[in-house]
């Protein structure tokens, strides 16, 4: 396993797939925490501009631990307990709060599925005429070249035994 991580890897050596992947990356970081400020002022927990950063780490940090299906339970003390003990946020608003973004993880995780799969479907779809003009034409000159060849066979057998006659 470590093999192919270190393979995969690999193609941060070339400069541009690795400041490609760093960019992406940091896009997904900032969509990440934007989503959880987002979140937390949504349900009016009054917090500092470090809560995101620490509810982002916490859940990170919980999704490391095998736990339940979607880590469930975990994820939500992973986040109740920062958000009361560093930031004053009652229990009940955290708990609120942990499980709103449980299910807006899970909306997404969803929906972004359910359009790559309809992207796959429709690709398929595109492909699927192009794929088979080109299998029909192949087979179409294959059979072509083989009975070609085969012609060519008989007009020289035709023409041996012909000349073996006369």
């Amino acid at each position: 396993m470590l093999a192919s991580v270190v393979e995969g890897a690999g193609i941060l050596r070339l400069r541009g797939p690795a400041i490609a992947s760093i960019g992406m990356h940091l896009v997904a970081v900032v969509a990440q925490l934007t989503t959880v400020a987002c979140l937390l002022h949504a349900f009016g927990v009054a917090t500092p501009a470090s809560a995101p950063l620490v509810v982002l780490a916490m859940v990170t940090l919980a999704g490391l631990l095998p736990t339940s299906p979607g880590g469930i339970g975990v994820a939500q003390a992973a986040i109740v307990v920062p958000l009361g003990m560093t930031y004053g946020v009652s229990a009940d608003l955290a708990l609120g709060f942990a499980l709103g973004l449980q299910a807006t993880i899970l909306i997404v995780a969803v929906l972004g599925g359910l359009l790559g799969l309809t992207h796959q479907r429709l690709a398929a779809r595109s492909v699927s005429p192009a794929i088979a003009w080109h299998r029909r034409r192949a087979t179409i000159v294959a059979w072509n070249r083989a009975n070609s060849g085969q012609t060519e066979r008989n007009e020289a057998a035709h023409r041996t035994g012909a000349a073996l006659r006369e």
